[in-house]
C-alpha cells in the first residue's frame, strides 16, 4: 500500500502556498491613472473633478484632477482643520475687531466689539463661507494671519498635498493661492477625521453667539448620503465644491473645481462611485495563511493573518498578493510572534499590508492543531493532489491524512 511521506506533503503544501501566493483574483489591467480616470462613465461640467475613497484614497474617478486651480472658499477646510488641532478652547470667546470686519467677499457679518466663541467663528466660516471669520480665526490662532497661513502650508505638506500653495485662510484669488482636485480630496479625507468639523459641516442652520448662520452646501438636501462639504466661489475661480457622502460604512470624497453644474456633476460621481466599486475581503484576521516546518524536528506552526483587509475594487481591478515568508523555522516560534508579511497590489500599485502571526506549533507529543488550520490542511492537500478517494478500498481519507501528518516525523 502507498504510504506518502509526511515529508512530501509538507513539501507539496508549501508548493501549493508559493504558488497561491502570486494568485491574482481578476483578470490583468492597467494601472490606476489620477488622471482622466473612467470619462466614459461619468461625464461633467466641471474643469477639474476627482472621486475618492475616502480611506484608501483610491482614486475611482478623475478628470484633470492634478491640475492646479484656483479654490475659492474651499480654503477654508483648511482653515478650519488647522484651528481645530490648535485652539486650545473652542469655547474661548475673542472681541470683534474693525479690521475683520473690513474683509471683502462673502461674511458671517461680524460686528466689531461684539464677543464671539471661536466656535461661533467656526461655523460662520463653514456655514456662511464668512471671510470674515477666517481673518478672525487666523489672527486669533496665529497671532497674525501670515503665521497661521504658514501653518496652513506645513499641513498641506504633511498630508501630502504636494501641489498645493496657500496665501490667504479665506480663499479669495492670489498668485500663489492654488490646488488640485486630488490635493483637496486628501484634505477633506483628513478633515472627515475630525468629530467636530463633521459636525459642523453637517449643520443646516444655527443661532451662534447671536449670529444667524445658513449652510450653503445645498448637496445635503439634494443628495441623501452626503454628510459634510464646503462650497465656494469667485469670478475666476468659478464654483468650487468640496463634499464628503457615506452609504453603507463607504465614504467617498468628491471635488469639482470650476463647475458651472456642481451639485449635478457631483450627484453623478458619487452614484457611480457607489454602484460600480464595492469593498472586497482581501484577508481576514486570525484565518489560516499557511504551515512552517521548524527544522530537524517533528515541528509545524500554523501561520495566521494579523488583522483583515478590505479594499474598493470594481470589475476591471487587478489584485496580486505577495508574500514574504520562510519556507522553513530554525528554531522554535512563539505563539504571537511576527514571522512573516503579505502586502497587497491592485492593479500593480501597492494597496495594503498585514504581518503574518505564529500560532502554537504542534509536533508528534501534541495533537492540539486549530479546526482553521485543519480546514486549510485539508483544501491544500486538495489542490496538492492528496486525497485520492478513488482508489480501491478508499484509502487515505483526510482524516487519516491528518492522523498521519500528526504522528510521524517531518523526514
Amino acid at each position: 500500500m502507498f504510504r506518502p511521506k509526511v515529508g512530501r506533503i509538507v513539501a507539496l503544501l508549501l508548493v501549493v502556498c508559493l504558488m497561491m501566493s502570486q494568485m491574482t483574483f481578476t483578470a490583468a489591467a492597467a494601472s490606476d491613472k489620477i488622471s482622466n480616470r473612467n470619462q466614459g462613465e461619468v461625464l461633467v461640467s466641471a474643469q477639474s473633478a476627482i472621486l475618492m475613497d475616502g480611506h484608501s484614497h483610491k482614486v475611482l474617478y478623475a478628470k484633470s484632477a492634478t491640475d492646479p486651480c484656483l479654490i475659492a472658499s474651499t480654503t477654508k477646510i483648511m482653515t478650519a482643520l488647522v484651528v481645530l488641532e490648535q485652539a486650545k478652547d473652542l469655547d474661548a470667546m475673542v472681541t470683534v475687531t474693525n479690521h475683520w470686519v473690513s474683509v471683502e467677499g462673502s461674511s458671517m457679518y461680524l460686528e466689531a466689539g461684539d464677543e464671539v466663541s471661536i466656535r461661533g467663528l467656526l461655523y460662520g466660516l463653514i456655514l456662511n463661507s464668512g471671510n470674515d471669520a477666517a481673518t478672525a480665526l487666523a489672527e486669533t490662532i496665529g497671532g497674525d494671519e501670515a503665521s497661521f497661513v504658514a501653518m496652513m502650508n506645513e499641513y498641506a505638506e504633511r498630508f501630502g498635498m504636494k501641489d498645493t500653495h496657500f496665501e490667504n485662510p479665506h480663499g479669495l484669488d492670489a498668485p500663489e493661492h492654488y490646488s488640485t482636485a486630488y490635493d483637496l480630496a486628501l484634505l477633506m479625507s483628513e478633515a472627515m477625521k475630525n468629530e467636530t468639523f463633521r459636525e459642523i459641516c453637517h449643520t443646516r442652520t444655527i443661532t451662534i453667539d447671536g449670529y444667524e448662520l445658513f449652510f450653503h452646501n445645498k448637496l445635503l438636501n439634494r443628495y441623501e448620503y452626503c454628510v459634510a462639504g464646503k462650497t465656494g466661489y469667485t469670478v475666476a475661480a468659478g464654483r468650487t465644491l468640496v463634499t464628503a457622502s457615506e452609504k453603507d460604512g463607504r465614504m467617498l470624497i468628491a471635488v469639482t473645481l470650476n463647475a458651472p453644474d456642481d451639485w449635478n456633476d457631483q450627484i453623478a460621481m458619487y452614484e457611480y462611485g457607489f454602484n460600480h466599486y464595492h469593498e472586497t475581503p482581501l484577508c481576514t484576521a486570525g484565518k489560516c495563511f499557511s504551515a512552517v516546518p521548524v527544522k530537524d524536528s517533528c515541528a509545524v506552526v500554523p501561520i495566521y493573518y494579523d488583522k483583515s483587509l478590505q479594499w474598493l475594487l470594481d470589475s476591471d481591478d487587478t489584485v496580486q498578493r505577495i508574500v514574504y515568508l520562510p519556507d522553513s523555522f530554525n528554531q522554535y516560534v512563539s505563539k504571537g510572534a511576527i514571522v512573516g508579511r503579505v502586502s497587497f497590489l491592485v492593479n500593480g500599485e501597492p494597496a495594503c499590508s498585514t504581518f503574518l502571526i505564529a500560532g502554537a506549533y504542534a509536533d508528534s507529543n501534541s495533537r492540539e492543531v486549530s479546526y482553521e488550520w485543519k480546514n486549510d490542511f485539508r483544501r491544500s492537500c486538495l489542490l496538492a493532489g492528496l486525497y485520492p478517494d478513488a482508489q480501491p478500498n478508499g484509502t487515505y481519507r483526510m482524516e487519516g491524512l491528518l492522523s498521519t501528518a500528526f504522528s510521524h516525523n517531518w523526514e
